[in-house]
């Protein structure tokens, strides 16, 4: 994560900092985020004397990191029997879809994988409180067998996302935010190939909100550590809160600072 001065406005009563946070790739050969950074709405002024420092983020910075791991290859997940069993019991097997997908019938009692990726760069919005995603997902399925494992069909549809949004300490005592994913729907769904003849996606859309639900946490997991907000050596923040709201996440605080002696 990178953040870079652009800009610094010196009004009567404030001081106004422009700052752009991106997340690069590690490997200098990879392209980065190639958009620009949004323009913020205009604020109201009055809100500035209400705490010593009031920021406000764009989605930029969550775009570009959804940027660097489409392009890397990484929003991608294989769900397998053993993410079901703890959630839902269903068995993720050929005899399970044979009322969707009759052609399976030649492969009777055999297990079946998914795996879920996204075929599209997501857009991600802020609003009421929650950071919001709009995610185009595949869910590639294949039957596990002795000789590996066989593409049978592929489901589309759109991920909607919505995550809480807070800012906590982390073990530094830097600030950083956090984002959770509280829920997630995929629908319409649509049929985008299959080699096993017709498939009813309807009668599909059971598992692929139970594969939702086991994937959710593993989501969590690998963003728990947040991004962190640009802090300074002997500057202590207090009383710090988090809205969204209008696209934009708004974040306020007091400081108290400590100079080193």
């Amino acid at each position: 994560l990178r953040y870079d001065f652009l800009d610094i406005q010196t009004k009567s009563d404030h001081i106004a900092v422009t700052i752009r946070g991106s997340v690069n790739d590690t490997d200098a050969k990879r392209p980065s985020y190639p958009a620009p950074p949004p323009d913020l709405p205009a604020s109201n002024a009055s809100i500035y004397g209400e705490h010593h420092i009031t920021m406000q983020l764009s989605t930029y910075s969550l775009d570009s990191a959804m940027y660097v791991f489409y392009n890397r290859g990484l929003l991608s997940y294989e769900v397998t029997q053993k993410d079901l069993d703890s959630k839902t019991g269903f068995l993720l097997n050929t005899d399970t879809f044979l009322l969707a997908a009759p052609g399976l019938k030649q492969w009777p009692d055999h297990n079946m994988t998914i795996v879920a990726s996204v075929s599209q760069l997501p857009k991600t919005a802020f609003a009421q409180e929650q950071v919001f995603a709009e995610i185009p997902a595949l869910y590639a399925f294949y039957v596990v067998t002795e000789a590996g494992k066989v593409p049978v069909f592929n489901i589309t549809g759109p991920i909607a996302a919505a995550a809480s949004v807070s800012v906590s300490l982390d073990k530094a005592g830097q600030q950083t935010i956090h984002a959770s994913v509280t829920n997630a729907t995929c629908t319409p769904l649509l049929v985008n190939a299959t080699a096993v003849g017709p498939v009813h996606f309807e009668l599909v859309s059971g598992v692929i909100e139970y594969s939702l639900d086991a994937l959710i946490p593993i989501v969590n997991y690998l963003i728990a550590e947040g991004v962190p907000l640009p802090g300074y050596q002997g500057v202590e923040a207090t009383k710090t809160g988090v809205s969204a709201a209008d696209n934009v996440l708004s974040v306020v605080s007091d400081i108290k600072y400590s100079p080193s002696i």
